[in-house]
């Protein structure tokens, strides 16, 4: 996780969290504390949710609206405070200091929804780039003023349940990108740090849309959009809807997120650069975990060599096969955005907008924890599980976690339009890469201490090491080589138009009840691919056993020894593997919307709508997998301290081409339609 304050030229603090699963994180040792109150009458708001943007650390308020997030690393955070029925509250710059309290308390303003008591003026198109509108109340309480956001105007437009993040909230935030955002929202949060949970329902439920586009996907096995690819300086919204209706994707049935990206701005222009470098105390030079060949070069490349198939039956190439420690990269950021629109003639307008992005990063800790516990029954405490049981022969899976990341990203986004006064003509085009270096060492010496409390793997005869002993719960070392590109990339055409030739005068939109409005049409045309390639993927995984005696009179001892140990769910494909794949999808796709508005006899506003859609997909996913299955040197005479992984490449081990690897191509074909009718069935209700 990265925190730290926001601001151009700002230093970040950054603290990792784990990528692996079920894993704990380092222990921290700051904590946040306070209270939440109604800013309206002083009293406890109870069930708030407190968040520190960037992280999974949250907390809710409890019956006198305080709350407590203990171990939090020291470093500048942004807090997010949110409940249902009030408006969101940020809180940026919030300072924890390590193994101190850090006091924030906050008041939440009441969200009021009550549209009798308000009237809503036109707003100038200035006032809506800085999300705020001018309510003005009744004469009778005409001193109170109150300045509503966009995003809420936007939620009272919609027949749906909707949340809309606007780029002012998301500047003032701090959030770096769309995964960070959405944390923003109440109701929304995040799977693996950057697909969409939206009401607790994950990515499977959650649509999500690039500018209204339904984007192809990178990842195999999953119908999901990565959100961390797009950057805060390429958004203009972030729109959640938590209900469904039917012009949305039929996937949509959690809800639905569609990302917005920058339009052509005003004529007064944009013309921004901004930059940060940030620090992580933790990623220090000489002890970042990485592998020979992991360092990424400015565009997101490595020098990590990949196997070929023409090494099948020849010894395992020089590619590396162990984690090492090295020099840490540098992390820093800076995106520069340009645009501009120009009137060419009466309600005739032209523009353009052009952004580049670059954010290198990276990520480090060496406390982690990945245990594998089972309870044998009702009553029973957690116990370590065994794996591999032969006898009375086992493993374990008590993981102590060291992991290294770096990462690069980069991409540029462009727009240009036309505009007249019932024309909206639009192109878009947007590209994204992230790259990413990781190693992983996981190493499992808890297991022989949970089951042989005085072991001593220095004493030949000792409990846990001598005969038999020697193999129950032995120690592991795990290691993890990973160098993935994901890359997204979509030209978007798009257009709205305002059909007054079938519609009533310009001044009289809908002129009395059961009249029809003018006729509004949208439609996009987009070319959209995403592909995720995984040049290099190994692992490497054995165990080790001291010097010991086969029983307690021999006096004689046998050498500390490696022995390959396959991982427990590849036991026959061997203890070094190497992986590498590819995933494409490209997508066209093309959709039509016409709205028809209505007065009905109660004065209110309805409408009619329909449209088609179409999409047609194609992917091509290719794997290969090498092993060293049928290896017949399996053991290497060292102590723990010189792990296996470091000599393996220079050794006679032969390779293998695994014959599970699963390659193919698939195509899928959408055409769907749909009506919908917004109805007014009296005052206070709509029939949809």
């Amino acid at each position: 996780m990265v925190i730290g304050g926001r601001s151009l030229a700002s230093i970040l603090l950054t603290m990792p969290f784990a990528a692996v699963p079920a894993m704990a994180q380092a222990p921290v040792d700051g904590t946040v504390r306070g209270s939440v109150t109604d800013k309206e009458f002083g009293a406890p708001v109870v069930g708030a949710t407190v968040s520190i943007l960037g992280t999974r650390a949250r907390a809710v308020t409890s019956e006198n609206g305080s709350f407590t997030i203990p171990n939090v690393a020291p470093g500048t955070y942004t807090l997010v405070f949110t409940k249902d029925g009030f408006v969101r509250e940020v809180r940026p710059n919030v300072l924890v200091t390590g193994r101190q309290l850090t006091d924030v308390d906050a008041a939440m303003a009441g969200e009021f929804e009550d549209l009798e008591e308000v009237v809503v003026q036109d707003v100038a198109a200035e006032q809506q780039e800085t999300e705020a509108v001018q309510v003005v109340t009744p004469p009778e309480i005409a001193p109170i003023v109150t300045l509503m956001p966009l995003d809420f105007t936007m939620r009272l437009d919609s027949a749906q349940l909707l949340d809309v993040v606007g780029v002012d909230t998301i500047s003032r935030s701090g959030a770096s990108d769309a995964a960070a955002a959405l944390l923003l929202v109440p109701g929304a949060s995040l799977q693996e740090g950057k697909y969409a949970v939206v009401r607790g329902l994950p990515d499977r439920y959650v649509s999500v849309l690039l500018d209204g586009v339904r984007l192809p996907v990178s990842t195999p096995g999953k119908r999901a959009v990565q959100l961390d690819q797009f950057p805060a300086s390429v958004i203009e919204s972030i729109q959640i809807s938590k209900s469904f209706t039917p012009d949305m994707q039929g996937e949509a049935s959690g809800g639905g997120v569609n990302v917005d990206l920058r339009d052509i701005p005003d004529e007064d222009g944009i013309l921004q650069f901004r930059a940060q470098y940030g620090i992580n105390s933790q990623v220090k030079n000489g002890t970042f975990l990485t592998y020979p060949g992991g360092k990424l070069d400015f565009w997101g490349n490595n020098d990590v060599l990949q196997t070929q198939p023409d090494l099948v039956g020849q010894s395992w190439p020089n590619n590396p096969t162990g984690t090492t420690t090295g020099s840490a990269p540098p992390i820093y950021k800076w995106s520069a955005a340009a645009g501009k629109s120009w009137e060419i003639d009466d309600n005739v307008k032209v523009g353009g907008f052009g952004s580049f992005f670059y954010d290198a990063g990276a990520s480090y800790f060496d406390n982690g924890q990945l245990n594998q516990l089972v309870q044998e029954g009702p009553n029973k405490p957690l116990t370590p599980q065994q794996d591999g049981v032969v006898g009375d022969v086992f493993t374990t899976q008590l993981y102590d976690v060291t992991q290294g990341t770096q990462s690069v990203q980069w991409g540029g986004m462009g727009s240009a339009g036309f505009e007249t006064e019932d024309n909206k003509f639009g192109t878009k085009f947007i590209y994204s890469r992230l790259s990413e270096s990781q190693a992983v060492l996981l190493t499992d010496t808890r297991g022989k201490d949970y089951y042989f409390p005085n072991y001593n793997p220095n004493d030949p005869y000792g409990p846990g090491v001598i005969g038999d002993d020697s193999n129950k719960a032995p120690w592991q070392r795990l290691e993890t080589l990973d160098y993935t590109q994901v890359s997204t990339q979509a030209l978007i055409l798009n257009g709205e138009h305002r059909l007054g030739f079938l519609g009533p005068e310009e001044n009289d939109p809908i002129p009395e009840p059961l009249g029809f409005g003018t006729p509004k049409v949208d439609w996009r045309l987009a070319f959209s691919k995403a592909d995720e390639n995984q040049p290099d993927q190994t692992q490497f995984a054995a165990k080790w056993l001291p010097e010991r005696a086969l029983f307690p009179s021999d006096p004689t001892t046998l050498p500390e020894t490696w022995a390959g140990e396959p991982p427990a769910q590849l036991t026959d494909a061997g203890f070094v593997q190497h992986i590498n794949y590819y995933n494409e999808e490209t997508s066209t796709q093309g959709q039509f919307n016409i709205k028809l508005p209505f007065m009905q006899w109660n004065d209110r506003e309805g409408y009619i709508k329909a449209g088609a859609f179409g999409d047609s997909v194609s992917r091509e996913y290719r794997q290969s997998t090498f092993a060293n299955s049928g290896d017949t040197n399996t053991t290497y005479d060292a102590p723990w301290t010189q792990p296996w992984s470091q000599v393996f490449p220079s050794q006679d081990h032969p390779i293998n081409a695994s014959d599970r690897d699963i390659s193919y191509d698939g195509t899928q074909q959408i055409t769907a339609g749909y009506g919908m009718i917004d109805l007014p069935f009296n005052e206070t209700m709509n029939v949809r």
